[in-house]
């Protein structure tokens, strides 16, 4: 009886706030929201159709998202709880539990552009050789990557499933003999040209 009670005062309470003019969390949610932490920036970009853009430092990424009737906000693979939202604050809680990290994030008017499904990559060095060759999926390395030595030698290979190895990365010598971790960390500290 209590849980029939519950159910028709719920029902009600959607049917109120629906026919009263306010937004549902569906509505509420789309546009860009942005997280200020110490030595990184976030900003989501929630869109019409489930689809949210996101970047953490300038890194794009994309995925989906959905709400649930009980206020759990479900992105990509991850699961936060829905604290609190307005039209300028959205706070959530991480994980199904009460003890999940809280994040708070602010209505921005920032720019997410949205991000493409494939993005093909290639690097080249000053000399005009290739240095990497990849393909983003989603924002996330995908497929196999392959990087170069300056004179055209493979270095590494790796195969990736939307930012997950599939397998343990081969590295090679100039020779093409197959590196160690080590020997490929090693050279990377030495040689490799440094991310501006």
């Amino acid at each position: 009886m209590k849980n029939k009670i519950l159910l028709v005062i719920i029902t009600v309470g959607v049917v109120f706030s629906t026919c009263s003019g306010q937004k549902s969390l569906d509505e509420l949610i789309l546009g860009t929201w942005e997280q200020q932490r110490s030595n990184e920036e976030i900003l989501l970009y929630f869109q019409e159709g489930g689809t949210v853009d996101f970047t953490m430092d300038g890194a794009p990424f994309k995925g989906e998202f959905t709400i649930k009737t009980d206020s759990t906000l479900i992105m990509g693979n991850r699961i936060y709880k829905i604290l609190t939202l307005t039209d300028s604050v959205l706070i959530l809680r991480e994980g199904e539990y009460d003890f999940g990290t809280v994040k708070k994030y602010q209505r921005s008017d920032k720019v997410v552009e949205p991000i493409p499904e494939y993005v093909d990559l290639e690097e080249y060095y000053e000399n005009g050789q290739l240095r990497v060759k990849g393909r983003f999926y989603n924002g996330f390395q995908d497929g196999n990557w392959v990087m170069y030595y300056e004179t055209g030698e493979v270095l590494s290979v790796q195969y990736f499933s939307e930012g997950i190895f599939l397998e343990k990365p081969k590295y090679f010598d100039k020779d093409g003999n197959e590196m160690s971790d080590d020997e490929y960390y090693e050279y990377i500290d030495e040689h490799w040209p440094k991310a501006e």
